[in-house]
This record gives C-alpha cells, sequence and structure tokens, in this order.
C-alpha cells in the first residue's frame, strides 16, 4: 500500500520536515528460478579420473524436490559440452521454474552427459529452500556444497512475486 512517510529533523538552529509517499510492495509469495549458474565443480569425478577422457565433461541440470523421488525439472536437452571454463550458465527467462512452496526444499545438480543411463551427477545435490531468503529477497541466491575445494557451486537467479 502506499503510506505517507514525515520525517522532521531537529537543531539548535530550527527544524525542517520532509513529507513523502512511500509505496510498499506486498510481500512475495512466489519465487522462480530465471537463470542457474554452474560457478564450480571438482575436475575429477568419484573415482578420481577426468569427466571426459579428452575434454572437458558435457554439463547439463535438474531440479528435484525433497518429496519427489524423480526430477521435478529436467534440462537435459540443454547440453553444455566439452566444459573448461566456469560459469556455465541456462538462461530460462523465457520458461522460469516456479517453486511449488517457498517452504519446500529443493535441490539443483548437474550432470555429466556421457550418453550412459542414468549420467554421473557432478559431485552431489545441492540443497535450498527459499524460505531463507524471505528476508531479503536476492534476485540471485549462492549455494554450495560441501564447502570444501572440491565442491560443488551454483548461483540462481531468481524472480520474485
Amino acid at each position: 500500500g502506499d503510506y505517507t512517510v514525515t520525517l522532521t529533523v531537529s537543531d539548535p538552529a530550527g527544524n525542517s520536515t520532509a513529507t513523502a509517499v512511500v509505496h510498499v510492495l506486498p510481500k512475495p509469495t512466489i519465487a522462480k528460478i530465471k537463470s542457474i549458474w554452474l560457478t564450480a565443480y571438482p575436475a575429477n569425478d568419484t573415482s578420481g579420473n577426468p569427466w571426459d577422457a579428452t575434454d572437458g565433461p558435457d554439463i547439463y541440470f535438474k531440479l528435484f524436490r525433497s518429496t519427489d523421488t524423480a526430477a521435478v525439472a529436467n534440462y537435459d536437452t540443454s547440453v553444455f559440452s566439452n566444459i573448461t571454463s566456469l560459469p556455465v550458465t541456462l538462461d530460462l527467462n523465457s520458461n522460469m521454474y516456479q517453486i511449488p512452496a517457498l517452504t519446500d526444499i529443493m535441490y539443483i545438480a548437474a550432470f555429466d552427459d556421457d550418453g550412459a543411463s542414468p549420467d554421473p551427477i557432478i559431485k552431489i545435490k545441492v540443497g535450498f529452500r527459499m524460505s531463507d531468503y524471505t528476508t531479503t529477497h536476492p534476485s540471485t541466491i549462492h549455494i554450495r556444497q560441501p564447502a570444501a575445494a572440491d565442491s560443488v557451486a551454483f548461483t540462481l537467479g531468481i524472480q520474485w512475486q
């Protein structure tokens, strides 16, 4: 809503008053993921081998919700081939993923597309909950798991509504 705010400042020389109308937006109840950046991943797979023998991994992303066994969003048709530098960025502006509830525990994971079934996950699923960010409603969130040199890290672009 709109609120009229008045500020009065006083000192020994007198006082001054300013008035302004402040528009306060309602608290967002919806969060949509509009982009995914992979910002760190280990150089080797869990066996200690490079992801691919002659070049970098072929990366795609999946989103999971803790209450679902299957991915809730699978971006395996958007493969980034032979990645040798970061970040890897998936733009979802034309088809943002709406998180079902701000209190849902969500996970994001990167996979190496090797044509195998299933493709190997790059390290681990990284968890987040949008209700942890409702105080500031940031336009990006940074998540990392585990907090080590060989961790996997993501930045998510968020649109609040």
